[in-house]
Order: C-alpha cells, then structure tokens, then sequence
C-alpha cells in the first residue's frame, strides 16, 4: 500500500518533469532530415545508381536468350537432275528435286560470353561507381541545406523572442513609472502631461509587441513544417561551434560536397575518354547455339532437328570518318568547363566567406560598444530619474532614457543572436554540418 502510495505521489513530479523537457535541437534536425522529400529523393538518386553499377557488373559475365522465329517462303529452290545415258544402253531419268520448305521454324537457346571489350565494360562500371559518388555528394548537399534552414529558423525565433521579451521589460517599468506618476497626480505634485506621456510610451511598446508577436507566429510555424516541432520544445542553449577563417577555407576545399560533384565530374569525363576509345577496339565475344527447327541443316529431309553451333564473333570499327578524335575533344572541353566551374565556385566561396568573418568581427565589436552604452545608459537613467523627482528634468526625457537602456540591451541580445546566425552561415557555406550528420 505504501509502494502504491508513493508511484501516486511521484507521477505527477514525472510527468511534469517530462513536460519540462527540452529538446535537442540536433534531435529536431534529424527529424527534419527525414521528413523532407526532396531529401528521400536524393537517397533513391543513389540506389539508382548502386542499381546501375551492379546492373554493368552483370554485362561481364555470360547471358542466356530464348529466341524463336517463323518464316513463310511463297517459293523454294528446286534443283533439276538432267536425264544421264550409259554407253553400255542405261537410262538414267532426270528429276526435280525440291529445296526447303514453305514454312519454317526455329527455336534457338544461345549463351554470349564477352571476352574483349577494349575495357568499355569495365569502365562503365567505373563510370557508375562514380555516379554513385556523386549521388551521395548530392544528398549531402541537400541535406546542409536542410540543416541550414532548420537552424536558421531556431535562430530567427530566439532572436525575436528576445526582441518581445525586452519590450515587455521595458512596458513593465513603464506601467510601474505610470502607477507612480498616477499617485503623484493625484497629490498635484506633476501635470496631467505626464500621464499622457507615459501612457502614449505605454500604446507605443504595446503595438510594437503585437507586430513582433505576428512575425513570431510565422516563424513558429516555418519551424514546425521543416522539422515537425515547435521552437519551444527545443533547448534554446544550443550554440554553432566556430572556426577560424584560415581554417574554414582549408575544410571548404577538402570536403565541400559541391567540389567533390566537380572533381567527380571530370573524372566521369576521363572515364567517358576511355569508353569512346574502347569503341574502336575489338570486341569480342563467344557464343554458342541450341537449335530445334524445321527444316534443321538439312533441307531436302524437311524435319524438325536438333543441333548446336558455336564460335567467336569480332567487331572492329575501321573508319568513322575521324569521329574518335572529335568525340574525344568535346570531352576535353566539358573537362575544362568543370575545371572552370570549380576555380570560380572556389573564388565565389573565398568572397563570401571574406564577408562573412568581416561581419562577424563588425559584430563582436558593436557587442564591445553596446555593452558600454548599456552601462552608460543605466547610469543616465538612474541620473534622470533623481533629477525628474527633483523636477529639475522635463518628464520626457526621463522616459527617453528608460528606452535607451532597454533598446541597448535588446541590441545586445540580438547581436549574439546574429554572431550565431552567421556561424551558421558560415559553416553552411563551407559544407560543415558533420555533427548533426
């Protein structure tokens, strides 16, 4: 009784405790990784191309074909025996002797071996092999982007969560400053001026909070489509881990995905080379036959029959016109073209990564400088408010400095925020997202 006592006491503790709970955010973005079709499309883009490759590992080897054939001849070779006579006074009368037949079957089981293809086979497999590579560099494209515009959204929200919190901070002194001045009205120690100001202040930070509330609502809800939770259940605690730009450059060239597709890309090109050149090799292959038809080898017995064949076959291209030389220049120019891309992709990332980290370092030194005005307003505040009770400051300006402390503070959140955004932004860029891989 007392153990049941107990469990009765404690479950509602638990299970407040794991209402409490918050989320981690790496947890939210592997949900939206899987929720996301465009994703799931990426990843059926790579068992194509596993498929594939297996299917060109299976030319190597030999293949089965069942065949069967009917043919209808309107007229057939007749052979004419002339009549011969012998000396000694035998007659021997001529004929005719009738070839083939009107209708004729065939059914024929063959096997094919390749033995030569001057490598095109085998570099097809390659080809496909990097195919698959590609593929996979293109789901890890898209997945970075995912996990992009899931921790953006994360970011955005706090940002304006803690854009409405400090007016909130703020209306609440202000309605404090309100009832006080309320007070003082009524003993005619200030003007009637003084309540419309703090009341006016007071429908100011009012409305903007209802505009901030709607954008926060929207924001709510692009969080919930991309990963299927709402910001609120996440642990606001998570921070981007930062690189140094030397260090971030150096990651960029070795593992970003769009380079590796690039550098794929030109070796698909080789590959493709070999392939054509492989064309012009010989190609050689053995079969061998199983027949059942009618007529078999002999048409004069006009029977079904069985019989085999087998042997070599060989193809070898002598003149093309000099095709080989030109198909093999456009794929020297299509590498050229990927060797551009991947020098310009390289150049736009280097750019932006520079404006970037510069923004990044304008941002830490703003937050240097509103931390000092956050001190020096709240200096200015308590100041004003012991010179306005002395009635030696006009009540406005008292107010004022209420909002300039406030609006540094939001400053100050909201550049931290926005140094977050931009890790973000820079890992994104220089495809380094591995730990929510």
């Amino acid at each position: 009784m007392k153990k049941l006592l107990s469990f009765f006491l404690i479950l509602p503790l638990t299970l407040s405790l794991q209402a409490n709970q918050k989320i981690p955010l790496k947890k939210a973005i592997q949900e939206g990784i899987q929720r996301n079709l465009e994703y799931a499309n990426k990843l059926l883009d790579e068992k194509n191309a596993q498929i594939r490759t297996q299917k060109y590992e299976a030319q190597k080897r030999f293949h089965i074909d069942l065949n069967g054939s009917y043919l209808y001849q309107s007229e057939t070779m007749e052979i004419e025996i002339p009549s011969v006579d012998i000396p000694e006074g035998i007659h021997f009368p001529g004929r005719k002797i009738q070839a083939g037949v009107h209708h004729s079957y065939d059914l024929q089981l063959s096997l094919t071996q390749p033995l030569y293809t001057g490598g095109i086979l085998s570099n097809r497999v390659e080809l496909e092999e990097i195919q698959k590579a590609v593929s996979a560099n293109q789901s890890l494209l898209q997945k970075h982007q995912i996990i992009d515009e899931i921790k953006s959204s994360f970011f955005q929200y706090q940002l304006l969560i803690k854009r409405k919190n400090s007016l909130e901070t703020l209306r609440q002194k202000l309605e404090f400053h309100l009832k006080q001045v309320k007070n003082l009205f009524q003993e005619n120690l200030v003007n009637k001026n003084n309540l419309i100001e703090t009341s006016s202040k007071i429908k100011e930070v009012n409305m903007n909070i209802e505009d901030i509330q709607r954008t926060i609502e929207k924001e709510r809800l692009h969080f919930l489509r991309l990963c299927g939770h709402l910001p609120e259940e996440i642990d606001p605690g998570y921070t981007e881990e930062s690189l140094k730009k030397k260090k971030a450059l150096s990651y960029f060239k070795k593992f970003h995905p769009v380079l590796r597709t690039l550098d794929h890309r030109i070796q698909m090109a080789e590959v493709s080379k070999k392939i054509t050149s492989g064309k012009y090799l010989p190609q050689v292959s053995a079969f061998a036959q199983l027949h059942y038809g009618k007529p078999g080898i002999d048409f004069f017995k006009k029977e079904w029959m069985l019989y085999a064949k087998g042997g070599v076959t060989v193809n070898l291209s002598v003149f093309d016109w000099n095709n080989l030389r030109r198909d093999k220049k456009i794929l020297d120019n299509r590498i050229l073209k990927l060797q551009n891309q991947r020098k310009k992709y390289i150049r736009d990332v280097t750019e932006n990564l520079d404006t970037l980290y510069s923004a990044k370092n304008s941002l830490k030194r703003k937050l240097s400088e509103a931390e000092d005005l956050i001190d020096y307003a709240t200096e200015e505040a308590q100041l004003k408010k012991a010179l306005y009770e002395e009635n030696q400051l006009p009540h406005i300006e008292y107010l004022t400095s209420l909002r300039n402390k406030q609006k540094y503070t939001i400053q100050k959140k909201e550049i931290l925020i926005q140094i977050e955004q931009l890790e973000v932004k820079i890992n994104t860029l220089i495809g380094r997202i591995k730990e929510e891989l």
